[in-house]
């Protein structure tokens, strides 16, 4: 398929703890360690579990496996064990100490948010008008 595709932001994924948690402690942790946690994940196939895997080589040893983020973050608040998610989408959590960003070797793992559309297909007025605001509207 012939796509033009241009990302206009990043969306950095961040490992999430309870704000009791005990590694929260440790000025940063590893891997390994993290794996001798409970972890909350996307479910088989999600393109953040798949980033996750592949940039850290982690496996995932839980069977929490949670199709939303809503239900990832209360899982963790609720001190069921650690998740992952974009930073975005815990912003007010994290500011209102609801839930802690912990400190993970290869954490944050950045990725883009792109503008996708077909090459083949000449944008309307007001889609193009559309791509243009949210390309500069992002840092």
């Amino acid at each position: 398929m012939s796509l033009i595709a241009q990302p206009f932001m990043e969306n950095p994924l961040i490992a999430i703890s309870h704000p009791n948690h005990p590694l929260l402690k440790n000025k940063r942790n590893s891997i390994k360690k993290l794996n001798k946690e409970t972890l909350i994940t996307r479910e088989q196939g999600s393109g953040t579990r798949i980033t996750i895997e592949r940039t850290t080589g982690m496996k995932f040893n839980s069977e929490i496996e949670i199709n939303s983020n809503e239900a990832i973050i209360e899982a963790v608040q609720a001190g069921l064990g650690i998740g992952f998610v974009s930073k975005h989408t815990v912003q007010l959590e994290l500011e209102n100490n609801i839930i802690k960003q912990l400190n993970v070797d290869k954490f944050p793992i950045t990725r883009h948010w792109f503008v996708v559309h077909s090459a083949k297909i000449q944008l309307t007025p007001i889609a193009q008008r559309f791509k243009d605001f949210i390309i500069t509207l992002t840092p």
